[in-house]
């Protein structure tokens, strides 16, 4: 059937290769380290590596990756589990039926020569290939459509269709053969080919490259300074224009007016350069786009009208004044001041409810006490309403109808002056002094959130320069993994998936394929000189520069431990002020070195001593002090 076509060719390629592998005795002790990695499994007895002397060491394939997977406890099914947190690094296949599949079905794929089963998922932009396995949904391997190169029916076997990518895309320019019932592979081929063409045209077509390079003109720093400066200018314009207040038939008045249509056809081509090449969920996703769009839509709408006599014209012109705001969207530091306010609206609105509520009851009071004695000023619930307000606002009281000292003796009225003294401790030394507190509070927040921001790009900036190509990688591992047992759970997993075709090692070519297809934010690729140093000049490799499970475990935990030693010196440069984080961090970059490296350990704790005789110093004057 159409399994079979694929699986005879694959051990014929196989049978190709034998004269390509090393000399006998390194082959020899390769099969020896598999078989003693393989030694645990219940099921060993049936698939065993073997060494064939007559044809120079042709090797007997593990039987699939789902048995490999089954290796201390690493199921197939949930190979990607442990790994869905911080960005799902390795990946799923849509659930069954989703809207987003266009076709899907179990077929059979040879990768790099071996045949495996599969669940395949295509979807408008992937072409989806699940682990082995009948219930697995963890996607082992993708083709993106739009760097498809070729798809056809394989001429020689009716079930069988080829899929070329491109040579320096995502896939490396492998060809895919997939098998599957002769009913079937036309329509694969038929749905394949029209959404690849419309991939294509939508990452590399001239409107998509015109975008790119109109956003990067667009958001480049003299750019982006010279629309600030015409904001600025604008409203000089306008803010002269309400000072001056030129009759309509002076030629000051036309002046303005044309400069007015002027800076108006400026902003407007703005924003259309700015929706062309944010195009379409980017620009109305951030906040300060859709401001720009409703302050200049309706400077224009009140252009186009300003020659008919329409109600409400005056109230569109005023939008002239909100230009300015638009400088918040192009400066970074009014952007957070702007953004510290709006995150404080929520919590200062629920302050400003229990100062309103406050309020209302003083008014209530005011009307029942003083109604009959001022109905000016606590007449009726807006009178009172309005005098407490001068009084908070103005400190102005009604003295002349509700004196606090009586004019006919002098003395003091208590109830007058016990309402003043509850209304000014209760309104401006308490409640307002909150809603100000929340306010402050909140903008402090939102300093530190963009502070923490900052150092984060910092930290990531160093991260590129002195890291591995590995950073992205770590970085989620470090994230994801709680305990050491987790960690180690999740490096077997990511070994089954980088181990396409279920072999039992992964040499250099597998590691470049598959760390470039896993789900980082950015794209792992490995030079043979960055895989020379993974696997520390070829120790964690045997002779034919091969890793397996345990030389994998072992290196990642290398690397992981060696990412967080990198962190750790970064963030102590970047705490260089801060005594007490930097002793801390010292000391926990002391605990984490090597057994044997005695120099950088004598010199970190001088550091660290260093370090805590500042701060024992300090803590002394501020004792004193």
């Amino acid at each position: 059937d159409y399994v079979d076509v694929l699986d005879t060719r694959g051990v014929e390629r196989a049978e190709e290769r034998r004269a390509a592998v090393a000399g006998g005795e390194a082959l020899k002790k390769l099969i020896a380290e598999r078989n003693e990695m393989m030694g645990d499994r219940p099921d060993a007895d049936e698939v065993p590596l073997t060494y064939d002397e007559n044809n120079q060491g042709l090797l007997k394939r593990v039987n699939s990756l789902e048995e490999f997977a089954d290796l201390e406890g690493v199921g197939a099914e949930n190979a990607g589990k442990d790994l869905h947190g911080a960005g799902n690094v390795i990946g799923n296949l849509p659930p069954k039926g989703s809207p987003e599949t266009v076709r899907e079905g179990k077929l059979a794929v040879m990768i790099n020569e071996e045949l495996v089963m599969c669940n395949v998922a295509l979807t408008n932009a992937m072409l989806m290939f699940g682990l082995p396995g009948a219930k697995s949904r963890v996607r082992a391997d993708a083709i993106p459509l739009h760097e498809v190169v070729r798809c056809q029916r394989n001429t020689r076997e009716s079930c069988v269709f080829q899929i070329q990518t491109m040579h320096e895309g995502f896939n490396s320019g492998m060809t895919y053969e997939i098998s599957a019932p002769a009913e079937d592979v036309d329509g694969w081929v038929h749905d394949i080919r029209p959404l690849a063409a419309i991939s294509y045209a939508a990452k590399n077509g001239w409107i998509v490259k015109a975008q790119d390079r109109v956003g990067a003109f667009y958001q480049s720093t003299p750019c982006q300074a010279f629309v600030a400066f015409l904001i600025c200018v604008n409203f000089f314009i306008v803010a002269l224009d309400a000072q001056l207040q030129p009759a309509e038939d002076s030629a000051l008045y036309s002046t303005m007016d044309k400069l007015d249509i002027m800076f108006l056809v400026i902003f407007t081509v703005e924003l259309a350069i700015n929706l062309f090449s944010n195009w379409f969920r980017p620009f109305w996703k951030d906040g300060w786009n859709v401001f720009d769009f409703f302050v200049v839509s309706v400077s224009i709408l009140s252009e186009l009208i300003s020659d008919f006599n329409v109600p409400g014209m005056t109230v569109l012109r005023t939008t002239r004044a909100f230009r300015i705001m638009r400088l918040a969207g192009k400066l970074k530091s009014l952007k957070r001041i702007i953004s510290a306010l709006t995150s404080s609206i929520i919590p200062v609105a629920n302050a400003f409810l229990i100062l309103l509520t406050a309020g209302c009851i003083f008014c209530v009071l005011g009307v029942e006490f003083f109604g009959s004695k001022s109905e000016v000023s606590f007449g009726t619930f807006a009178r009172s309403a309005w005098t407490l307000w001068n009084v908070l606002a103005f400190g102005s009281w009604d003295d002349e109808t509700l004196p606090v000292f009586r004019k006919e003796d002098g003395t003091i009225d208590f109830w007058i002056l016990i309402y003043i003294v509850c209304l000014v401790f209760v309104m401006l030394w308490v409640l307002l002094q909150v809603v100000v507190a929340l306010l402050l509070d909140n903008f402090v927040q939102s300093k530190a959130r963009s502070d923490a921001e900052d150092e984060l790009e910092k930290l990531k900036e160093a991260e590129v320069e002195g890291g591995t190509p590995l950073q992205p990688l770590l970085r989620d591992f470090v994230l994801t993994f709680d305990t050491q047992e987790q960690l180690k759970r999740g490096i077997k997993k990511l070994f089954v998936v980088l181990d396409v075709g279920g072999q039992g090692y992964l040499d250099y070519q597998k590691m470049h394929l598959g760390l470039k297809k896993l789900n980082t934010d950015v794209r792992i690729v490995i030079t043979e000189e960055d895989w020379t140093e993974i696997t520390v000049h070829h120790t964690l490799s045997n002779a034919l520069g091969e890793m397996n499970l345990q030389q994998f475990e072992k290196m990642m935990m290398g690397q992981i431990k060696s990412y967080i030693q990198r962190g750790l010196t970064d963030i102590m440069a970047m705490n260089q002020h801060r005594i007490e984080n930097h002793a801390m961090l010292a000391g926990l970059r002391v605990l984490m070195l090597p057994k044997g490296d005695e120099g950088a350990q004598e010199e970190l704790i001088g550091d660290l001593e260093k370090k805590m005789d500042e701060l024992e110093e300090a803590l002394s004057g501020w004792a004193r002090g």
